[in-house]
């Protein structure tokens, strides 16, 4: 394999580099426990010395933790963060109430500031909102005015969103979830349509193996689709445990990854927590994995081989 200089364009950012054309593997703080505050912070030590090059922050609150001694944390390990977003009923661009829509853009510009401050660029996740079921919430059923009346909202709120994401730097990627935990956003396709229609540079697509599992017709179709405008990418298995664990097709998927030119981040999300029960506020009864680095360690290795 050879070193070429090239252009790094993880969706807006244009920054030149020289560096080997490949994915680049991080793991989110939500396999060890949540929330993420000042004491997990020899985390990040785990997460290098397992292989990892980044650390993604599952962002519940913005004083979770202190943003400068964090940094200085990231810079001494030398990892990059990013952050993925969790909008709830309180905070969400999609409600039809100003003042929860209000709550939901100023918690996004939080995450906006947080991964600006901490020297990383990418916020992801299901920026819009509009939580059907999930962690234990009754279930909403939307008919088509309604559905309507929120992707309107969304569309605002992800304007004003991308303009104050700019300002500071910082992308943001729309994360489609399945369609028994949203009603807005279920396929890429509904990502891309998003993502046009809010017409801001440094908005892209956020794909995640878990999710396309229920909903796509094949995954590496939507990753071919989603093209140079997937701008982040979470590597989860079918009952999200450990990579490796279960039936994705990792193979074709990362075949689809080479296929576009993808050289972002692939970030490992499984749900491997014993000390930390996940029924009510992730939907999961039972431990989808051993729990331990071990595991971790095997399921990054697994997909590494995948990826050159």
């Amino acid at each position: 394999m050879f070193t070429l200089v090239m252009v790094c364009d993880h969706f807006s950012h244009l920054e030149f580099c020289e560096r080997e054309r490949a994915v680049r593997f991080s793991v989110i703080s939500l396999t060890w426990d949540a929330p993420f505050g000042d004491a997990h912070a020899p985390l990040l030590s785990e997460a290098r010395e397992l292989g990892f090059e980044g650390f993604e922050i599952f962002f519940e609150s913005p004083r979770q933790f202190d943003v400068v001694r964090m940094a200085e944390a990231f810079a001494a390990e030398g990892l990059t963060p990013t952050i993925c977003a969790v909008p709830n009923r309180d905070r969400d661009l999609s409600a039809d109430d100003p003042k929860v829509r209000a709550a939901g853009l100023a918690y996004l510009k939080d995450a906006v500031d947080a991964v600006a401050d901490l020297g990383g660029q990418i916020v992801g996740g299901p920026l819009y909102g509009d939580q059907v079921f999930y962690g234990g919430v009754p279930a909403q059923l939307h008919d088509a005015p309604t559905r309507a009346r929120k992707r309107r909202n969304v569309v605002d709120g992800l304007r004003q969103l991308s303009e104050y994401a700019g300002s500071r730097g910082v992308s943001l990627a729309v994360e489609p979830l399945n369609r028994f935990e949203t009603a807005t956003c279920t396929l890429a396709e509904h990502a891309l349509e998003l993502v046009d229609e809010v017409g801001a540079p440094n908005l892209a697509v956020l794909l995640d193996t878990y999710h396309m599992n229920i909903d796509e017709s094949s995954i590496p179709d939507a990753i071919r689709a989603t093209g140079s405008r997937l701008g982040h990418f979470h590597a989860n298995e079918n009952h999200r445990g450990t990579p490796g664990s279960g039936h994705i097709p990792w193979d074709a998927t990362f075949s689809a990854l080479r296929d576009i030119n993808y050289d972002g981040w692939v970030v490992l999300e499984p749900f491997r927590r014993r000390d930390n029960p996940l029924g009510l506020s992730q939907a999961l009864w039972r431990p989808a994995g051993p729990g331990d680095n071990d595991d971790l360690r095997g399921g990054l290795e697994y997909l590494q081989q995948f990826s050159s």
